[in-house]
C-alpha cells in the first residue's frame, strides 16, 4: 500500500499485480531472486525494499516531490520511516499475518497501540506530519493507521490528532486509489 500512495499521490500510472507472498511466481523469482516484496520493475532495474523503492519513484518522479530539499529534514523522514518498519510494521505484521496465542495477540495490540500513542503528539493539528505538504513519511505511516480498527486496536480521546489525520488522509483521492481489494476489504470488517 505504502508504494501505490506514492505513486497515485504523484498521479502516476502504474500496473501493479498483487501477489500471494507465500506462492511467489517462478517468473518473479527469475527477475528478483530475493522473492521480497513488493518489487518494482522499471526498465531493467529491479527493486525490493519499501524504502528505497518509495525514494525512487520520488527522484524519477520529482513532481510533485514528496521528500522536502532540506537536508535535514530528509534525514528526519528517513528516521521516522526506519523506526516505523522496525516497529509499528512488525507488530501490525504479526497480528495481520501470525497465528498468535491469545495472550501474543493482546500484548501485540498493546504493544501498537502504545506506539501510535507515543508519536501522537507529532499528529496534533496537522495535515501532514513534516511540511506542508504529503511526504513519504505520510505514505509510511498511513498503511499502518488504515489497518489500526482491523487489527483490533481503537485509539483513545486523547489521540484526537491522530484521529484528524487519519480522517483527512483517508477522504483525498490518491488514498482511496491506492487501496487494494484487500485492503477495502478490510475496511468493511472493522
Amino acid at each position: 500500500m505504502r508504494i501505490r500512495l506514492v505513486a497515485y499521490a504523484k498521479d502516476l500510472e502504474i500496473e501493479h499485480i498483487e501477489i500471494d507472498a507465500d506462492n511467489i511466481p517462478e517468473d518473479l523469482l527469475e527477475i528478483n531472486p530475493t522473492g521480497r516484496l513488493p518489487t518494482l520493475i522499471d526498465r531493467d532495474l529491479v527493486l525490493f525494499d519499501e524504502r528505497v523503492i518509495a525514494e525512487y519513484l520520488d527522484e524519477r518522479f520529482p513532481h510533485p516531490a514528496l521528500m522536502p530539499i532540506e537536508a535535514n529534514l530528509r534525514a528526519r523522514i528517513r528516521l521516522f520511516c526506519y523506526e516505523i518498519e522496525q516497529h509499528w510494521y512488525e507488530l501490525a505484521n504479526q497480528l495481520e499475518h501470525a497465528r498468535l496465542t491469545p495472550a501474543k495477540k493482546k500484548s501485540t495490540v498493546k504493544a501498537l497501540r502504545e506506539a501510535v500513542l507515543y508519536m501522537a503528539p507529532l499528529f496534533k493539528n496537522k495535515q501532514y506530519l513534516i511540511g506542508n505538504e504529503l511526504s513519504l513519511l505520510d505514505c509510511c505511516v498511513l498503511p499502518i493507521l488504515w489497518r489500526l480498527s482491523y487489527l483490533g486496536i481503537e485509539l483513545p480521546n486523547s489521540a484526537q490528532g491522530v484521529q484528524n489525520y487519519m480522517k483527512f488522509h483517508f477522504a483525498q483521492d490518491y488514498f482511496k486509489r491506492a487501496l487494494s481489494k484487500y485492503e477495502q476489504k478490510i475496511a468493511h470488517q472493522s
